[in-house]
């Protein structure tokens, strides 16, 4: 097999029904027919969405281990359960989406020199730093979108990359967030949502390269805000709030 894409989703029909018949699992029918087949030196994009009733984390290491070997460059994975840690040394990623995971600590010997494009939507972090940390080891990041729910308390994260150029942060009506702090010189697009009533303390370094932001906030978290937008020439402003 030598495509350079690999898809799979328990969402989507796979199998007609007489192969269904003879299948019991996604798993079976990825292992014993598919990746471990993918001859390509490279594998340009896996994507993984997945539901917990089928797959178990085992599986999903051992499906990102392959891609790993195989010089993968953009990974796609939403299913809930830990982040498999060989992600955090592949050298080859470019682009990275996560949805519905748990961020830990990363490895100390940690590092994604490639990655561009990040995504980390609806995560569970294991405490305040874990984001950051994460964002520590992706040197040459320019484009980031992180959207944030509320399950549990997440105290105040941060956001501090030097390299960054595109921003998306959308935080839900009920997070739990202490605050945030956000520390991005080098950003050109920015989009905040926040629709979270909650007091907390909203930072927002200066952002000199700004050239379009989008803003829809509630009030106290807009006065926050408009003093790092207003500093600049921003060629494309929309702001909306209650």
């Amino acid at each position: 097999m030598w495509l350079p894409k690999l898809e799979y989703s328990s969402s989507l029909r796979y199998y007609s029904q007489r192969y269904y018949s003879q299948r019991s699992s996604i798993p079976e029918f990825i292992d014993d027919k598919n990746l471990p087949l993918h001859r390509a030196p490279v594998i340009e994009c896996l994507s993984l969405e997945l539901s917990v009733e089928h797959i178990q984390p085992e599986d999903i290491k051992r499906w990102v281990q392959t891609a790993v070997s195989r010089c993968v460059r953009e990974l796609e994975i939403s299913y809930y359960s830990e982040e498999p840690s060989c992600i955090c040394t592949c050298s080859s990623l470019v682009i990275l989406k996560l949805s519905d995971m748990i961020i830990m600590d990363v490895p100390s010997m940690a590092c994604l020199p490639s990655l561009k494009t990040l995504g980390l939507d609806y995560l569970t972090y294991e405490d305040d730093e874990s984001l950051q940390g994460f964002l520590d080891i992706c040197p040459v990041l320019e484009d980031l979108s992180v959207q944030l729910r509320g399950e549990r308390s997440m105290g105040e994260i941060s956001i501090i990359v030097p390299t960054l150029q595109r921003l998306l942060l959308a935080v839900s009506w009920s997070c739990y967030l202490d605050g945030y702090v956000i520390d991005t010189p080098s950003l050109k697009y920015f989009k905040l949502e926040d629709w979270d009533s909650s007091t907390r303390d909203v930072e927002i370094k200066y952002m000199p390269e700004l050239r379009e932001a989008y803003v829809d906030v509630v009030f106290f978290v807009l006065e926050s805000v408009i003093g790092s937008i207003t500093s600049v020439i921003v060629k494309h402003l929309t702001i909306c709030s209650e």
